[in-house]
């Protein structure tokens, strides 16, 4: 066949696959589409309705009725209990004053006894205990020294019942402020503390000059646990109580909270059934949507793959082998017959498989060196780590032989040390025999 025929057939070919190409691509680029409809239907067919337990519903009905009246009975107890504790507190303190002043006036009375009867001698034992005796050439104001050691006393002892009645008084407040939390705090511990070292030096006068001085002490003692008492009986504001009524109302809300939540929820019920019907709606729409866009991918599809059936029917060729029969293959036979590269179509061909093979061995040297890359690269690593191996080696090395001669070092200036102890006593020694001489 000459050549000139045969270039005229291979550019019909050419012709041919440049129509077959385009329409393998959009094919290929339709299937793609194609697949990704088919996945966005496949999910929006999967997914479930989820129930909405918050979905707004029209005219909801009140929950908290219930609650609403819990919150007026505790502050109404709160009141109650807070106007109850204010009550009985006066009370419990002007007792507590009461008590006070007594203790005092029977603290007292000895020592204004002892002042109006000239019994000063009585404060003999306290002036001696505390080294207050005067000597006998100034004996004489040794009256006066007792009366000022009687007012020190009476007023010690005043004072320790005075803070002991304060200490009462705040504990009293404390056990209120346990059941009655809102009416503050209290210093209970410093009261007491102060009452304790106060106490301690009365204590000294009570029993070096007369004991029976304590007595005022006693309408405190006594009065205490009974007020403790009167204030543990009041009513936890923290534990709401509620009177009939308010229990009534209670309940009556409860039953009220109780219908409402059951029309509430029967209502969220309906709502999400209509919601569930809505998202079906939508859902059956979406998947017929895609449905169709599937249907038009197919229909593209099937009209390319019959176009590139009957085009490939025109391929056939008695001029060129079948697996040459391309477009690669033909474009490179065109441009060697047409451009006189070639003079037959064999030679043609034969410089194609050269062309192949050319392309196959730098494809394949591409490949050995990337491979020559990764392995230099992969070597390079080795050898980095392996540096630091060593370098790390080295350094610990070094660090062992400082630690010995440190070590060695120290042992060595120890020893000197224990060299020198051992002459400096053996030097002293012979100072001392020589001096003994």
């Amino acid at each position: 066949m000459e050549k000139q025929a045969i270039i005229e057939e291979l550019r019909q070919k050419q012709a041919l696959w440049n129509k077959i190409v385009p329409l393998t691509e959009e094919c290929t680029r339709i299937a793609a589409q194609k697949g990704s409809a088919i996945d966005r239907r496949d999910r929006v067919s999967s997914k479930k309705y989820l129930y909405i337990p918050d979905i707004k519903i029209k005219n909801e009905l009140p929950e908290n009725n219930a609650k609403q009246i819990s919150d007026e009975i505790a502050q109404r107890h709160k009141k109650d209990c807070i106007k109850a504790a204010k009550k009985k507190l006066p009370v419990a303190r002007f007792l507590l004053f009461v008590a006070t002043i007594i203790g005092i006036i029977l603290t007292v009375y000895p020592h204004i006894t002892n002042l109006t009867g000239g019994n000063m001698d009585a404060y003999n034992t306290f002036s001696g205990l505390i080294n207050f005796n005067l000597r006998e050439d100034v004996a004489e104001f040794q009256e006066i020294v007792n009366m000022v050691l009687a007012l020190f006393c009476a007023g010690a002892q005043s004072l320790a019942i005075l803070l002991a009645g304060v200490a009462a008084a705040s504990i009293v407040k404390s056990k209120a402020c346990s059941r009655v939390p809102e009416l503050g705090h209290t210093f209970k511990v410093f009261w007491i503390v102060a009452t304790v070292i106060a106490g301690m030096i009365a204590a000294v006068t009570w029993f070096s000059v007369n004991p029976i001085g304590m007595v005022g002490l006693v309408p405190i003692v006594v009065l205490l646990p009974i007020l403790i008492a009167i204030m543990s009986g009041l009513d936890d504001s923290r534990v709401p109580r509620p009177t009939a009524d308010e229990y009534t109302r209670l309940e009556k809300a409860k039953e009220e909270d109780a219908r409402n939540m059951a029309a509430n929820e029967t209502a969220r019920r309906e709502a999400n059934a209509k919601e569930e019907k809505k998202f079906k709606l939508q859902q059956k729409k979406h998947i017929d949507e895609y449905t169709k866009e599937i249907a038009d991918y197919d229909l593209q599809i099937d009209t390319h793959t019959s176009t590139i059936a009957n085009l490939m029917k025109q391929t056939g060729s008695s001029v060129i082998p079948e697996k040459d029969n391309n477009l690669y293959t033909i474009t490179k036979l065109l441009d060697y017959l047409e451009n006189d590269r070639a003079d037959t179509l064999k030679e043609a061909l034969h410089m194609v498989d050269m062309d192949k093979e050319r392309e196959k061995d730098r494809a394949t040297q591409l490949r050995i060196a990337q491979m020559k890359m990764e392995n230099d690269r992969y070597l390079a690593d080795l050898d980095r780590k392996e540096t630091q191996r060593y370098n790390d080696q080295l350094l610990a090395q070094q660090r062992a032989h400082n630690e010995s001669v440190k070590r060695e070092l120290d042992r060595h200036n120890a020893q000197i040390e224990r060299e020198q102890e051992e002459l400096n006593r053996e030097v002293k020694k012979e100072i001392e025999r020589l001096k003994n001489k």
